[in-house]
Protein backbone atom coordinates (compact mmCIF):
# COMPACT_ATOMS: atom_id res chain seq x y z
CA UNK A 1 0.00 0.00 0.00
CA UNK A 2 1.38 3.19 -0.68
CA UNK A 3 1.00 6.42 1.42
CA UNK A 4 -2.24 7.73 0.07
CA UNK A 5 -3.70 4.51 0.62
CA UNK A 6 -2.65 3.93 4.04
CA UNK A 7 -3.66 7.05 5.26
CA UNK A 8 -7.10 6.67 3.60
CA UNK A 9 -7.48 3.55 5.38
CA UNK A 10 -6.69 4.79 8.58
CA UNK A 11 -8.93 7.39 8.18
CA UNK A 12 -11.63 5.52 7.30
CA UNK A 13 -10.95 3.13 10.09
CA UNK A 14 -11.27 5.81 12.53
CA UNK A 15 -14.47 7.46 11.36
CA UNK A 16 -15.91 3.14 11.17
CA UNK A 17 -14.73 3.26 15.43
CA UNK A 18 -16.49 6.10 15.66
CA UNK A 19 -19.68 5.58 14.83
CA UNK A 20 -19.69 2.27 16.40
CA UNK A 21 -18.55 3.53 19.25
CA UNK A 22 -21.16 6.53 19.39
CA UNK A 23 -23.91 4.30 18.43
CA UNK A 24 -23.05 2.23 21.79
CA UNK A 25 -22.74 5.06 23.80
CA UNK A 26 -26.00 5.26 25.65
CA UNK A 27 -27.11 1.69 25.25
CA UNK A 28 -27.96 -0.23 28.41
CA UNK A 29 -28.26 -3.38 29.38
CA UNK A 30 -31.14 -4.34 31.82
CA UNK A 31 -30.31 -6.03 34.94
CA UNK A 32 -33.79 -7.72 34.87
CA UNK A 33 -35.54 -8.55 31.64
CA UNK A 34 -38.78 -9.48 32.80
CA UNK A 35 -41.46 -8.87 35.39
CA UNK A 36 -41.00 -11.86 37.08
CA UNK A 37 -37.31 -12.05 37.32
CA UNK A 38 -37.69 -7.91 38.83
CA UNK A 39 -40.57 -9.00 41.21
CA UNK A 40 -38.35 -12.45 42.51
CA UNK A 41 -35.88 -10.58 43.41
CA UNK A 42 -37.71 -7.58 45.74
CA UNK A 43 -39.22 -10.85 47.40
CA UNK A 44 -35.72 -12.02 48.02
CA UNK A 45 -34.77 -8.70 49.62
CA UNK A 46 -32.65 -7.57 46.78
CA UNK A 47 -31.30 -4.26 46.90
CA UNK A 48 -32.93 -2.93 43.62
CA UNK A 49 -32.45 0.70 43.74
CA UNK A 50 -30.91 2.23 40.22
CA UNK A 51 -31.25 -1.03 38.36
CA UNK A 52 -32.85 -1.25 34.93
CA UNK A 53 -36.25 -3.39 34.06
CA UNK A 54 -37.55 -4.38 30.69
CA UNK A 55 -41.31 -5.19 31.27
CA UNK A 56 -44.60 -5.27 29.33
CA UNK A 57 -46.77 -2.18 30.77
CA UNK A 58 -50.45 -4.06 31.12
CA UNK A 59 -52.39 -1.24 32.55
CA UNK A 60 -51.36 2.63 32.19
CA UNK A 61 -52.70 4.80 35.05
CA UNK A 62 -51.89 8.75 34.37
CA UNK A 63 -53.26 10.13 37.58
CA UNK A 64 -53.24 8.06 40.42
CA UNK A 65 -51.81 8.63 44.10
CA UNK A 66 -48.80 7.47 43.58
CA UNK A 67 -48.19 9.39 40.36
CA UNK A 68 -48.18 7.97 37.13
CA UNK A 69 -48.32 4.28 37.42
CA UNK A 70 -47.68 1.50 35.16
CA UNK A 71 -48.37 -2.12 36.05
CA UNK A 72 -46.59 -5.67 35.01
CA UNK A 73 -46.89 -8.76 36.70
CA UNK A 74 -48.83 -9.53 39.44
CA UNK A 75 -48.10 -6.84 42.12
CA UNK A 76 -45.81 -4.38 40.15
CA UNK A 77 -46.53 -0.73 39.77
CA UNK A 78 -44.06 1.02 38.65
CA UNK A 79 -44.60 4.90 39.69
CA UNK A 80 -43.25 7.99 38.59
CA UNK A 81 -43.82 11.68 39.52
CA UNK A 82 -43.21 11.67 35.41
CA UNK A 83 -45.15 10.95 32.62
CA UNK A 84 -43.36 8.40 30.26
CA UNK A 85 -44.15 7.83 26.25
CA UNK A 86 -45.18 4.13 27.04
CA UNK A 87 -48.17 1.78 25.28
CA UNK A 88 -49.70 -0.41 27.15
CA UNK A 89 -49.31 -3.74 25.77
CA UNK A 90 -51.78 -5.38 23.28
CA UNK A 91 -52.76 -9.17 23.76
Amino acid sequence: MNKKNLFVFRYMLCIIVSIIGCCACGATIPDYNDAASFENALNNGENVVGKIVTFNVLAISPDTEFGFNLWSGDHLNFCSQEIWDVQREMN
